[in-house]
């Protein structure tokens, strides 16, 4: 089970506040070893024209 996220916020220019959430150490290592693991499999099923959170493409190129 994933632990609680630690909440933090953050001023804004504006006075307003930002929570910006902060995963533990174990969890974000847990999340990117899957990544890892599944970011191979499922790549080859997007479309050419996608290009949100794709490895080597961003958003100059979509344009």
């Amino acid at each position: 089970m994933p632990q609680p996220v630690r909440r933090v916020d953050i001023p804004k220019p504006d006075g307003g506040l930002r929570t910006l959430g902060i995963p533990t150490v174990l969890d974000r290592l847990i999340q990117q070893a899957l990544h890892q693991v599944l970011q191979p499999m499922f790549e080859p099923d997007f479309s050419e024209g996608s290009y949100g959170f794709r490895p080597g493409r961003n958003a100059h190129q979509a344009v």
